[in-house]
């Protein structure tokens, strides 16, 4: 995932407002600094100088930090290296009510990638095997089956749910088969169905890969591509594509990516678009479609979403999974690129629910004030975790 970073100057800012000084324990820092410091992502030895020239950071802090940090300047601190700072003890407040059973719990660390491993193993743990299995055996039908036989059997997979998910992942794997795995992922990917996501970005991944050099920029036509099979007998053996209809397939799965909406969805798009609006002009960027389709991700109302209009930007998703949205597309706000900026700012007056001025505040405060925007912001975050 390609993260801008901010202007050196503003991170020393960042550094004096947003992380007070460590005290004591030299060897630990605290979750919230680790939050901060990940918000500015990706770290380096450069940035973290400034932080401890500022006082935020203590040498032997800096020196934890970069030991962990992996090749993309991601940090990756283990739990035992996150202190708990004192802090005063909460107000009062009324007992809260049990959270319902189904609500996927939160991991006190690992961030928003430590939630979905965690919240998809739980799903996978839920599972009926036997289910799957007999959906494995409709799946493969599908191949040969008449229209009026797949049509039965992508019902039969909807009302089905997630376990369809392992079932359609199992077969049409061989790029030549990209038409029918994805004519499945239709299908299944809803709303209802988010755990969908990791599996259609796979074939998403893969169908990339395969064509990456028909997706290149300045190229409206840049000829066709033969898929051969890999393995097998099955028919066809080759098919061939266009660039054009190599791009509306890579779109059709962007799309049922969206209508799956949640943090998934959400954060597996923004990164395809910050690629995507980094490079030079290319054919497949359309800011429009683009935005419109990470307001789906995010759980509002594609067609009806205006940014000038705060009363069409109403969220279906609860309130911690919207907390979740909104840290991975704030980094994005610092994008050199304003069509990426667009992107994760539509995206983020939908996960945050908030009124007034917020899209000034997204699309101005977050470049022009940032030390402003970070505090605003933490406070849009609390709002929406003490929603349970």
């Amino acid at each position: 995932m390609i993260h801008r970073m901010l202007p050196l100057a503003l991170f020393a800012l960042l550094a004096a407002a947003l992380l007070t000084p460590a005290y004591g324990q030299d060897v630990q820092i605290s979750p919230e600094k680790v939050a901060q410091l990940k918000r500015v992502e990706p770290l380096s030895a450069e940035k973290l100088e400034i932080f401890v020239a500022s006082g935020a950071l203590s040498g032997a802090q800096r020196d934890l930090v970069l030991k962990h940090l992996d090749g993309n300047g991601q940090l990756n601190l283990p739990p035992k290296y996150q202190g708990i700072e004192p802090a005063p003890p909460p107000p009062a407040a009324a007992p809260r009510t049990p959270v319902a059973e189904t609500e996927p719990a939160r991991p006190p660390s690992g961030g928003v990638l430590g939630w979905i491993v965690a919240d998809d193993q739980r799903w996978r743990a839920s599972l009926d095997r036997g289910e799957v299995e007999r959906l494995k055996a409709r799946v493969q039908a599908f191949r040969y089956a008449g229209p009026g036989e797949r049509a039965s059997i992508k019902q039969e997979l909807r009302q089905a749910g997630g376990a369809a998910n392992l079932a359609v992942a199992a077969f049409y794997t061989d790029p030549v088969d990209i038409e029918l795995k994805l004519s499945l992922w239709k299908a299944i990917a809803s709303k209802a169905n988010p755990y969908v996501v990791g599996y259609v970005a796979e074939t998403h991944k893969q169908l990339t890969r395969e064509a990456n050099a028909l997706l290149i920029p300045y190229e409206k036509d840049a000829g066709y591509a033969v898929f051969r099979r890999k393995s097998g007998g099955e028919r066809p053996a080759a098919v061939s594509y266009t660039s054009r209809e190599i791009r509306e397939l890579v779109l059709e799965l962007e799309k049922a990516i969206s209508n799956a909406s949640g943090v998934r969805a959400a954060t597996y798009l923004m990164d395809v678009y910050a690629v995507r609006y980094n490079a030079d002009e290319a054919p497949m960027r359309d800011c429009d479609r683009d935005r419109h389709r990470m307001v789906e991700a995010c759980g509002g109302d594609r067609e009806g979403f205006d940014q000038d209009e705060p009363d069409s930007w109403a969220c279906a998703l609860p309130a911690h999974e919207r907390a979740l949205i909104a840290e991975r597309l704030v980094p994005h706000l610092q994008s050199r690129e304003k069509d990426t900026r667009k992107i994760a700012a539509n995206g983020l007056m939908i996960a945050l629910d908030a009124r007034g001025k917020v899209k000034d505040k997204l699309l101005d405060d977050a470049r022009e004030h940032p030390v402003q925007f970070e505090r605003w912001f933490e406070e849009q975050l609390a709002r929406l975790r003490a929603h349970r």
